[in-house]
């Protein structure tokens, strides 16, 4: 069985936990990660959050799209997200757990979800029923007329384990980028998936909600990581 966890996304504090930046800093050495003073502006659209099953794997399709509210195209807006994994049998694929995700190294030396290169267009490896299959590449930064900054990820685990579950923890962050090494935290959301290995046939549970940073918006409607 595959479920969403939780069922909802929920919102995360501005700034997240002192203990979400320490994970940040310990990952990313020489790094300044600044809780902001307010919720970021504009509003946050739920895409797609779904659980998924293909073959042997299970796991959930999440897309989400933030608008500043401002006409003009804005290119500081960076996510930053943090995962723990917990599993009975399978090892987790991240030197540390939690993890900034994905860690220093994993693709470049910078702690935002995507690369630079990324941004301007990533041709995702989507294997469930997304609502990204077979378009490629997706826009991530600055989507015509479509806001300011795109995620979606396609975490997986095996259907076998006994249990397996995914917390992830993402954030709307800030960052003049170039050589600066100060990074502003804004709020985020709280989503994830667990697997529980039952003798029925596969059952899927899945729940989307659009919410807003700073105000609610209305719900319209992965990337790397296949084995987590």
């Amino acid at each position: 069985m595959v479920n969403t966890i939780p069922n909802f996304l929920q919102t995360l504090a501005v700034g997240g936990t002192a203990a979400q930046r320490q994970i940040m800093t310990n990952e990313f050495p020489g790094w300044t990660f600044n809780p902001a003073t307010a919720a970021a502006p504009g509003t946050l659209t739920v895409e797609e959050y779904d659980a998924i099953a293909v073959g042997d794997s299970g796991g959930v399709d999440i897309s989400l799209l933030y608008d500043d509210g401002n006409p003009t195209p804005t290119t500081t807006w960076r996510w930053i997200q943090i995962v723990e994994s917990i599993s009975e049998e399978v090892g987790y694929p991240y030197p540390k757990n939690p993890s900034v995700d994905p860690p220093k190294g994993f693709d470049d030396d910078l702690p935002f979800y995507f690369t630079n290169t990324e941004l301007g267009g990533f041709s995702p490896n989507i294997e469930g029923d997304s609502i990204w299959k077979g378009k490629t590449p997706i826009p991530i930064q600055n989507p015509a007329n479509r806001g300011d900054l795109r995620f979606f990820d396609e975490p997986q685990g095996f259907l076998e384990n006994a249990y397996m579950r995914n917390n992830f923890s993402l954030f709307l962050t800030s960052w003049s980028g170039g050589d600066s090494k100060t990074v502003t935290i804004y709020d985020g959301v709280a989503w994830g998936f667990e697997i529980k290995k039952v003798p029925e046939p596969l059952t899927l549970i899945a729940s989307g909600l659009a919410i807003g940073f700073g105000a609610l918006c209305q719900r319209e409607y992965a990337k790397k990581r296949q084995q987590k």
